[in-house]
């Protein structure tokens, strides 16, 4: 089986989404879930939308409202993270907007109050590039669909490792990805 850490290797960004439709990612739980490296834990797996090109990917988000919060939330809470880091920040929105009755679609998981800081200070925000979007927009149409399998559980929060927020002490943590810390 070959991992995504190796295909990385070979791949430049914007090549490898090409190889993206192709692939889908399925998370094998660690044994210490404290700090997942990508190595041994996420493997290429063939799922029902696979064959899915890029190009059709983004046409289906930027039509649905949802799907289109859900990409500009990756993009500028984790564009400088890895697709893996990207992935699991799409997935916390899912799991929120999974687990409450009253944030029942996308945006209103993101545009409730305090949660999401990109939504005050995006003003201040390098411009996002057109890679940027495109990994946005993939990223949150095979979550969306369910074509990519947690890579965080059923984390429903999370923060930048450099910040230490009052409310990480009140949840449990399970993992550290890239820059983020994860919490259920």
């Amino acid at each position: 089986m070959v991992l995504l850490e190796d295909l990385l290797k070979f791949f430049v960004p914007s090549t490898f989404l090409c190889v993206l439709g192709l692939l889908v990612l399925s998370y094998v739980p660690a044994k210490d879930t404290t700090h997942l490296s990508m190595k041994g834990e996420w493997h290429r797996v063939l799922r029902n939308d696979a064959t899915m090109t890029v190009a059709s990917k983004l046409n289906a988000c930027r039509k649905s409202k949802d799907c289109r919060k859900m990409a500009e939330a990756v993009v500028y809470e984790s564009r400088g993270e890895s697709l893996l880091g990207q992935y699991s920040v799409a997935w916390v929105i899912k799991n929120r907007m999974d687990s409450s009755a009253t944030r029942d679609t996308v945006w209103k998981v993101v545009t409730q109050a305090k949660q999401f800081s990109y939504l005050k200070d995006m003003k201040k925000q390098q411009k996002p590039t057109k890679e940027d979007w495109t990994n946005g927009y993939t990223v949150s149409y095979d979550v969306l669909n369910g074509l990519v399998d947690s890579p965080v559980g059923e984390s429903t929060h999370y923060h930048a490792a450099q910040v230490n927020p009052s409310w990480a002490k009140s949840l449990q943590m399970i993992t550290t990805i890239d820059n983020h810390l994860f919490y259920e």
